[in-house]
């Protein structure tokens, strides 16, 4: 079983009149990996949560994107030890792309489309013991940080 932990949680605000926007990053904690999904664009804030986890940067061993807008891979860079997996493929950073069966090599890790947000779109599937079966489905919702989300 997986152990989750959401490191970032994502945002939209505006300061001084810029707008400033960031993904959430999950940590995706499997018998010996460490997974990241998406990374964001703030890099110190990223820094600062890999290092309360006692991880740094060639420490994650794949990175999973949900999709490729900026708010969510613009850090992909940093992660030179991981291997990149998107919707469809595997990616690594001698250039080399292959598929993959829709799991995480090496884990029971579900990676699968959700096109919506984007055509390429993807959510992951993890069990855990603490919250059962798990979805990591990026931009489900999106809303300013000064405004309520309310349901119902």
């Amino acid at each position: 079983m997986s152990i989750i932990k959401v490191l970032i949680n994502g945002y939209v605000k505006k300061e001084n009149g810029n707008e400033y926007a960031s993904s959430s990053v999950t940590l995706i904690r499997d018998h010996n990996l460490n997974i990241l999904v998406d990374v964001g664009m703030n890099r110190q804030l990223l820094l600062d949560a890999l290092k309360q986890e006692d991880l740094r940067p060639a420490d994650i061993n794949f990175v999973v994107l949900t999709h490729t807008h900026l708010d969510h891979c613009l850090l992909v860079g940093i992660f030179e030890n991981a291997q990149i997996l998107d919707d469809s493929s595997v990616y690594t950073f001698d250039g080399k792309i292959s598929e993959y069966d829709s799991k995480i090599p090496g884990t029971d890790i579900e990676i699968i489309s959700t096109p919506g947000h984007d055509q390429f779109h993807c959510a992951v599937l993890v069990n855990t013991e603490e919250f059962g079966k798990v979805a990591i489905a990026a931009d489900l919702f999106w809303w300013p940080d000064d405004k309520d989300f309310k349901v119902g």
